[in-house]
């Protein structure tokens, strides 16, 4: 018998890994897009929409600006905005609104980018640390800068460091987080492990950690749903609690929770991964 196709297995170790935490496993949920998705999906939109353009998006009623013209110039995704990260902010104003999430606790996201997540955390009154590779990390303070206003009006505040996936250098010294984020860094296959390593390693078993994802490669999943549970339980949180119009059933939210007597993972000092984002060329991006 033929083994069954990647997208199939990453899908069944979906189910496995929602099995062994012991959460109960809805049935697959139908991805015909919705009349409401095709408004607001970027999917939809011109290049010169989803890369040049700047975007706006609003958080409880203040619009952000997120600068995303760079992208051309750089033949990179990690500057422009997903949507996973629009379903991802929309759900923290959510949560945010339910007295979960906000004011003075402490957010690390990983793999920033353009940084709108962080941004929407600030604007939310978290204490966020955005970070990614140096590179990218100048139009992550850029667009910070340009919505320093919001941030404080907030209450919170948006600082930006430099985190190369696996290298320790970087991740000495920073504090414990009570949220880790990550939207849709489970892109390229290679980098999964290290992700989740580097996850793992920077948090507690108090800090909830927020994964936000679209599937554009079947093998970043099926490496995911390989090797997470090795390290977190895992929840699923279903589209019944995202925001009631930022939703898609394509793109999906879960929490991750650190493993108690896990030993910690072994990330060598010469590891020199860089964020899935950044990395993943916009040729990639535009057949997802």
């Amino acid at each position: 018998m033929d083994a069954p196709p990647v997208e199939d297995l990453a899908q069944q170790l979906n189910e496995t890994t929602l099995e062994a935490s012991g959460e109960d496993v809805a049935p697959e949920e139908p991805t015909i897009e919705s009349p409401k998705a095709l408004t607001w999906r970027r999917n939809k939109l011109s290049d010169k929409e989803r890369y040049e353009d700047d975007f706006y998006f609003e958080i409880n009623g203040k619009r952000m600006v997120i600068n995303q013209d760079v992208a051309n110039e750089l033949d990179t995704v990690g500057l422009t905005v997903w949507d996973s990260s629009l379903v991802m902010m929309k759900y923290l104003e959510k949560l945010h609104n339910q007295g979960r999430f906000g004011r003075g606790m402490k957010v690390l996201e990983l793999g920033s980018g353009c940084a709108p997540v962080s941004i929407a955390a600030g604007m939310l009154g978290a204490q966020v640390t955005a970070t990614d590779v140096e590179w990218i990390l100048v139009f992550t303070k850029r667009n910070s800068e340009l919505n320093r206003k919001l941030i404080e009006e907030g209450g919170g505040s948006v600082e930006c460091r430099t985190l190369y996936w696996g290298r320790e250098a970087d991740m000495e010294g920073l504090p414990h987080f009570d949220f880790i984020i990550a939207a849709d860094c489970i892109y390229k296959e290679k980098q999964v492990v290290t992700l989740l390593k580097t996850m793992h390693q920077l948090a507690d078993e108090k800090t909830k950690i927020l994964v936000g994802y679209e599937q554009h490669n079947p093998e970043s999943a099926h490496a995911f749903y390989v090797h997470v549970n090795q390290y977190f339980d895992t929840e699923s949180i279903p589209l019944s609690q995202h925001d009631g119009y930022y939703q898609h059933p394509k793109i999906k939210l879960m929490w991750l929770t650190k493993k108690e007597f896990t030993p910690p993972p072994t990330i060598s000092e010469d590891t020199n991964w860089v964020s899935a984002t950044a990395t993943a060329s916009k040729k990639e991006q535009q057949q997802a």
